[in-house]
């Protein structure tokens, strides 16, 4: 009984969250294949938010049929000529369309105006990202750990330079630090190497010299190597750092942040492929939820900011040179740009299909990883 008398709560809480943050994600997507699609002079024959059973629908102007369905767990936008969802060639439909009709088709389009309109969708992801990024910045500004030291480990580097608890770490190798993050940076790249810290103590700016510790890190080709110094950021108030923004600034970190996390998907990635990841990293639609809830719980500022990650995400994803991802059709249209001509149906259609088993197979990893955190095997 218990259950179900959670189960509203868990709904209004969860539930709901995930899905608005999927249905504005998803949306975004859809609408950069749809828009460009439109500017190319292609026929969009259906917008869909979500998939299976139709629950509402209209039609616009131009003759598309704009629809939600009943599970709102993706969208997808069809293009006069293809086969499915996927945007997977139909011959036949193909074959009794009009010279001028197949010219407004996807697989009619040019290659360039092709690559474009599928693009569209990963870049509109990440352009939601980094105007959501701008906003924050500069309507809440930035805020992290700053560099005042908090526990310091017995017998570290810091420890055995005189580093002491209060001390405020001001930079490496004459490199200025502002946030802990940056420290944790600087300290990383010199593992085992000696290095001289400024650190400011009872208004007094002091330099010591110390060698980083070496700790094994994954790498993409295998463990790697990155120094510590055996200090931890003070946890109070008095340590957090906070940065304001006019307008212009705060363009530029959105874009900036939003091009980091692109980078740090791309590697995490590399290391899963490369065998230095792990699949326990992969999270599935019950661990979004959860924290799509607990962002939300934390205020509007850092739901805003969950949103433009995950976008940032589904985009990555996307990207992906998997077939029936986006990825998977940019990289037939290089292989087209290659050899002259587009790949043969039959070899398409085999493609298309491995890349379904893929996409579901990771669907399947994430939901078994998100099972097994639930019940800590």
């Amino acid at each position: 009984m218990s259950f179900l008398a959670d189960l509203p709560t868990m709904l209004l809480s969860y539930v709901v969250p995930f899905i608005g943050l999927l249905v504005v994600i998803v949306f975004v997507h859809e609408y950069g294949h749809f828009k460009v699609a439109r500017m190319a002079g292609v026929t969009v024959e259906t917008f869909s938010i979500g998939f299976g059973k139709e629950l509402w629908h209209r039609y616009d102007s131009h003759g598309t049929r704009w629809r939600i369905a009943a599970v709102p767990l993706g969208g997808y936008v069809k293009f006069l000529g293809d086969a499915d969802a996927a945007s997977t060639p139909d011959g036949e439909a193909a074959a009794q369309l009009t010279p001028e009709q197949r010219k407004r088709t996807l697989q009619g389009a040019t290659l360039p105006r092709r690559t474009a309109i599928v693009a569209a969708g990963p870049l509109a992801n990440f352009l939601l990202a980094a105007l959501l990024f701008s906003g924050d910045a500069y309507i809440n500004g930035t805020k992290g750990w700053g560099t005042l030291a908090g526990d310091v480990v017995a017998s570290g580097a810091a420890d055995v330079a005189g580093v002491r608890k209060g001390d405020r770490i001001a930079s490496v190798d004459g490199r200025d630090v502002r946030y802990f993050t940056e420290l944790q940076k600087a300290i990383a790249e010199r593992p085992g190497e000696p290095i001289s810290v400024g650190i400011e103590r009872d208004g007094r700016v002091l330099s010591v010299a110390m060698t980083p510790g070496t700790r094994s890190v994954p790498g993409l080709l295998g463990p790697g190597k990155a120094g510590f110094i055996g200090v931890r950021p003070d946890a109070t108030e008095a340590n957090i750092v906070r940065d304001s923004y006019d307008f212009v600034d705060a363009v530029g970190y959105g874009f900036v942040h939003t091009g980091k996390i692109i980078g740090e998907n791309a590697r995490g990635f590399a290391m899963l492929l490369f065998g230095a990841g792990s699949f326990d990293d992969l999270a599935g639609p019950f661990t979004l939820a959860r924290l799509s809830g607990d962002s939300l719980r934390d205020g509007i500022a850092t739901f805003v900011k969950f949103v433009a990650v995950i976008s940032i995400a589904i985009g990555f994803v996307n990207l992906l040179p998997v077939p029936m991802l986006d990825g998977g059709h940019l990289m037939f249209y290089a292989l087209e740009g290659i050899r002259g001509k587009p790949l043969g149906e039959r070899a398409q259609e085999v493609s298309f299909r491995v890349g379904f088993a893929v996409v579901m197979s990771l669907m399947a990893l994430g939901i078994v990883s998100d099972l097994l955190r639930k019940f800590g095997a």
